[in-house]
């Protein structure tokens, strides 16, 4: 069962119940490799993704809001799904949680 915590701000600790939650926040998170192709119009490509975080840190991406292009999306999640977060915590322990970014791309 996942217990879920409200937090107010990037790493802010909000206490709910008695309780003292800390977001997941990454630990490794290199910037996705996008294909050549795409790299001359990457500043209008954006990605919204949902990570499942385990407690181990490690998290299963899920697309929520495609680039428009299929190559590019496939791309992002191959990339992000070696990203490692410290998880969430509930009382100082690991929990399980969801995190939610965007992901934009810059010109070259």
């Amino acid at each position: 069962m996942i217990e879920y915590c409200e937090f107010v701000n990037k790493d802010i600790v909000l206490k709910r119940r008695e309780r003292i939650c800390r977001k997941a926040r990454a630990l490794y998170a290199p910037h996705p490799w996008i294909p050549a192709a795409f790299r001359s119009i990457a500043r209008d490509l954006s990605v919204v993704l949902l990570f499942r975080i385990a407690v181990d840190g490690t998290c299963v991406p899920e697309l929520l809001r495609s680039s428009g292009y299929s190559a590019v999306d496939a791309a992002v999640l191959d990339s992000v799904i070696r990203w490692r977060f410290v998880p969430a915590t509930i009382d100082g322990r690991p929990s399980a949680s969801f995190l939610q970014t965007r992901i934009s791309f810059l010109p070259e």
